[in-house]
């Protein structure tokens, strides 16, 4: 009976010993989101590539989900950007254009301290592939973006040749310059008055011809539109320009403007939003040329009131209207709505006349020798009636004219 007893004994001892290592070895770790609430940027860990090229200039905001550790969020925007020299910094735009912030919901896969996560987000604006990584001390993300399709998008444009007439208005310019202002010119005591357009072309004209691009049929002066051949605009968003920065060099060959320096978005086929990266500019192009005209006591004042400006361009885009001729000719501009407001506010600069003689010794100094007693006898006196112009100015256009480039031109 004892030994009867002591079976049973050893064998329900057994049996719940099982039972309870069962349910222990059952029993897994609880998963746990391996990155708090964090601010990443480019100097804190941030690695953001857009179309398979690294942007800057941005931030992202991980957000985990306190209820779910496997769900989180990241919101995707601009960061600050400061100027050197500048008692102020820049508010950076979206990363995707056209969103000041974009926001990304995340399903992670955790393993230890490291989170990966993929997918796709869309509305009817686009469509963003992700794909990523998160660690406590950095956030990798690479977004691949696609549009609807748009008259732009994949499209290449040369800058349209200027061809002189005799007229005010050329037959062909790659510039763009409306200006409807009650101020005249009379450029000799007795003789005819002009209007500030007919001067502006007049000065345009000179300075299109004056100095040709080498391995480019664009008479393009440097200063104006600096060494630039042809524009694309890209199905991701971007805008790349190609250029040369040794103008005067045949030798000194093309290159393409930085991915992700300038992006646009298609409000409608009549508006074009540009967004700038300063970040990504300055980033490509450390060393840069700063203006040496003598300035006024007023500069720094009139900088910070134009700096709310500059701002919303930043975030928002700047708004260019766009106009199609059937043969694919492209013209996109500004008009007084966005210029007029700037001009008057950097009207008192015009007023300070140390400022305005800076600015014309210095445009001298860049001139070619044929063509600096031009700049004595009609850039400067423009330069100089600018507050009168502004005051009675009613309507601007400024942009570009541009030619479709052909596949085998490409």
């Amino acid at each position: 009976m004892i030994k009867k007893n002591l079976l049973i004994y050893l064998f329900a001892t057994l049996t719940l010993g099982g039972f309870f290592t069962s349910c222990s070895d059952d029993k897994d770790e609880p998963v746990v989101c391996p990155v708090e609430q964090t601010i990443f940027t480019d100097i804190n860990g941030l690695a953001l590539n857009y179309c398979g090229a690294p942007v800057l200039g941005k931030q992202i905001e991980f957000i985990p989900d306190a209820s779910n550790p496997t769900k989180a969020s990241v919101k995707i925007s601009g960061s600050k950007f400061a100027i050197d020299g500048m008692p102020f910094e820049l508010d950076g735009s979206g990363v995707i254009p056209g969103e000041e912030t974009t926001t990304l919901n995340l399903d992670l896969n955790i393993n230890g301290d490291l989170a990966t996560f993929e997918g796709v987000d869309e509305n009817a604006q686009r469509t963003i592939s992700y794909k990523g990584s998160i660690h406590k001390s950095s956030l990798n993300l690479d977004l691949d973006v696609t549009y609807p399709k748009n008259i732009l998008a994949g499209k290449m444009f040369d800058l349209k040749p200027y061809i002189p007439s005799f007229g005010s208005d050329p037959k062909s310019t790659p510039v763009i310059c409306k200006w409807d202002s009650d101020y005249k010119f009379k450029v000799y005591p007795f003789g005819p008055t002009f209007s500030i357009e007919a001067n502006i072309q007049w000065i345009l004209g000179m300075t299109l011809m004056a100095a040709p691009i080498p391995g480019s049929s664009q008479g393009i002066y440097p200063p104006l539109l600096g060494s630039i051949k042809n524009i694309a605009f890209l199905p991701n968003g971007n805008v790349v320009a190609k250029y040369n920065e040794k103008w005067n060099d045949e030798k000194s060959p093309w290159k393409d403007s930085p991915l992700n320096a300038a992006t646009y978005v298609m409000e409608n086929d009549s508006t074009l939003r540009l967004f700038i990266n300063p970040a990504q500019i300055a980033a490509a192009s450390p060393k840069q040329a700063s203006l040496k005209a003598s300035r006024g006591n007023s500069v720094p004042q009139i900088l910070m009131e134009l700096l709310d400006d500059v701002n919303v361009l930043l975030k928002s885009g700047i708004p260019f209207h766009v106009s199609v001729k059937e043969n694919g000719e492209t013209s996109v501009y500004l008009d007084e709505t966005l210029l007029l407001p700037i001009l008057k506010k950097v009207k008192p600069l015009f007023e300070d006349e140390a400022f305005v003689n800076g600015l014309i010794e210095q445009i001298k100094a860049s001139t070619p020798d044929d063509y600096k007693k031009q700049v004595d006898g009609v850039l400067a006196p423009t330069l100089k009636a600018m507050p009168q112009i502004i005051d009675t100015t009613k309507s601007i256009q400024l942009g570009l004219n541009m030619a479709p480039v052909t596949a085998a031109e490409k």
